[in-house]
């Protein structure tokens, strides 16, 4: 009985746990191929977590006692409109995705703003080496592929036939450049964070540094535009902060100081990107010459410097031709979305009904895109899939935040602290990144969970900052105003003896 208890209070109902599983889960779905074998298993963490939210609501409603939950409720009541507005239409597909989203929203943005700091700093980092040693299993296995010039195609019921390992100018391995290059990014930006947490042992540090070296390769060698960028423009802004702390005694004059390392920086940055295809063609001569060892060892072959030839080298689309653009065709389908938000302007034609709606305004050879990745733009698909009402609610949701941490928090820029600012980048990077891609939203994969666990962990921290010098948040947020109005409406309807 008494392990049953255990059970019960120390995993069944831990939030962090249930979070990794989810983690864990969607990361390994991201690629297809294995996504065939455990996506299935995500359906065992959606019952966990909503037994979890039901268990919260029936005690202290703690994960949704913040100032933004009534905008992600409002929307969520919103969408449930432009739901059953669309129905009959992919009524079912939109109830399942629709499940997950409001799941996400609460039990993944939601924190308990009570609770202890260190308490809450401590889940924090189980689920960061959480997120990290997967996806540094994941690229591992990536690397193998490109190292041993595995490449094969199978058939997967959703997106037809799809590569493993290289793929003609881009480098696949187990999923999607965009996707993998998009999980690789947010590893690097979360293993430089616990580098400067200064809370970890010699050996880990080794291993953050081993994956963002690993994380840093495989992201070249897929050739995606928006993740690069992504990642040269916050590693620019955070590697400028981090060095003016670190030699702030250097210089007696602060603008000779900031002109200085904005200078280094810029400098090293912009060699960055043009080194990138060099170093990609360097690394790329190491399969062939892996090739050519086996041929040598195994099978008493000759070594020859002529068959020495890079796997991959520049990315075909950069080479803009007749039919393609700088956005790699994206243009097209942003023109037909457009159409098709007309159609349905207030409250959208909901997320599964977009591939039957938008298709109808693009060409043949475009139907594939929308039916792998949606709209390619996280904010056209919430306006037409939402319409104006949710699109509105969603960008007071996004200005709440951003007030928030750059206007109402008062956290200084130190060394101790420049992990919370590495932190905002995940959320702001998924701000940019999704500008051609979309997500985070009206699905269940590893950047929807991403984005809702860091921008709800990053909240809690801004929140508990302000905290110190303002109880407002406890006193005055929709829930708890809601509460006493309950608890008054039941004294009066109390009979007096």
């Amino acid at each position: 009985m008494n392990t049953i208890k255990k059970f019960y209070s120390n995993i069944l109902c831990n939030r962090v746990y249930c979070i990794m599983l989810f983690i864990i889960l969607t990361a390994l779905s991201a690629s297809p191929l294995l996504q065939m074998y455990v996506g299935r298993f995500v359906k065992i963490a959606f019952v966990w977590g909503a037994f979890l939210v039901l268990r919260n609501f029936a005690h202290n409603r703690s994960l949704i006692k913040n100032r933004y939950s009534i905008w992600l409720l409002l929307f969520c009541v919103s969408y449930a409109v432009s739901i059953l507005i669309a129905a009959p239409s992919h009524f079912f597909g939109n109830i399942v995705q629709y499940s997950y989203m409001v799941l996400y929203m609460i039990l993944l943005f939601g924190n308990d703003i009570t609770a202890p700091f260190e308490k809450k700093l401590s889940e924090f980092i189980m689920i960061t080496n959480t997120y990290i040693c997967v996806t540094f299993i994941l690229v591992l296995i990536c690397l193998i592929l490109l190292l041993f010039s595995i490449n094969f195609t199978y058939y997967h019921e959703l997106y037809g036939y799809l590569p493993i390992g290289l793929a003609g100018d881009r480098f696949w391995g187990l999923y999607n450049p965009n996707t993998g290059s998009t999980m690789g990014v947010i590893s690097i930006f979360l293993c430089w964070m616990m580098l400067v947490i200064r809370k970890n042992s010699k050996k880990l540090k080794v291993f953050y540094i081993i994956n963002i070296v690993f994380q840093y390769i495989y992201i070249l060698f897929t050739q995606s535009r928006t993740a690069w960028y992504a990642l040269l423009i916050f590693s620019a802004i955070i590697l400028f902060v981090q060095m003016v702390l670190i030699l702030q005694d250097k210089f007696k004059k602060p603008w000779v100081k900031v002109l200085t390392i904005g200078a280094a920086v810029i400098i090293l940055v912009a060699g960055a990107d043009a080194m990138k295809l060099r170093i990609v063609k360097a690394i790329s001569y190491l399969p062939s010459v892996i090739r050519q060892i086996d041929e040598v060892l195994f099978e008493k072959g000759s070594f020859s410097s002529d068959r020495l030839k890079p796997v991959i080298k520049e990315r075909e689309d950069l080479l803009l031709g007749e039919t393609k653009d700088a956005t790699n065709g994206r243009i097209v389908i942003w023109r037909a979305s457009l159409k098709t938000f007309k159609e349905a302007p207030v409250f959208g034609v909901t997320r599964e009904c977009l591939y039957d709606r938008v298709t109808r305004y693009l060409p043949k050879e475009r139907h594939k895109n929308v039916n792998n990745g949606g709209l390619h733009n996280i904010y056209l698909t919430v306006l037409v899939c939402s319409g104006i009402v949710g699109f509105a609610l969603l960008t007071i949701f996004v200005f709440s935040i951003c007030k928030t941490l750059l206007l109402k928090r008062n956290l200084p820029v130190t060394r101790e602290n420049l992990w919370q600012y590495l932190l905002m980048i995940i959320p702001f990077s998924f701000f940019l990144m999704e500008f051609f891609e979309s997500r985070i939203l009206y699905q269940s994969n590893i950047f929807c969970v991403v984005f809702w666990v860091f921008t709800g962990y990053l909240m809690y921290f801004a929140e508990k900052d302000i905290l110190q010098y303002d109880d407002s948040i406890l006193r005055n947020n929709w829930v708890v105003r809601l509460e006493n109005l309950a608890r008054k409406i039941i004294k009066k309807e109390q009979p007096v003896n």
